[in-house]
């Protein structure tokens, strides 16, 4: 029975993970949470904070952090403290 579940959501899951995709895509081209390659000092130094946005990811591939980014935010937690220190255009 459970089978037949995950065969009868195959679909949904190949759109799911398209769209996983595109976003972190989006992502990395914002540089969403990517705080040491920023122009701006005051950017950069987010990282000398004790307490930041997107801090558990500094160990991992930044491709790997904006793709679990993007999972977290479809499962409702809405943290979009990274975006609060883009650089301005």
């Amino acid at each position: 029975m459970l089978k037949q579940v995950f065969f009868d959501l195959r679909v949904f899951m190949l759109f799911f993970s398209i769209l996983l995709l595109m976003f972190a895509i989006i992502f990395s081209i914002l540089d969403i949470g990517q705080y040491e390659f920023s122009d701006d000092d005051n950017v950069r130094n987010v990282l000398k904070l004790t307490s930041f946005s997107g801090q558990e990811y500094l160990q991992i591939n930044k491709f790997l952090s904006n793709m679990i980014t993007v999972y977290r935010i479809s499962l409702g937690d809405f943290d979009f403290g990274a975006s609060t220190v883009l650089d301005e255009f």
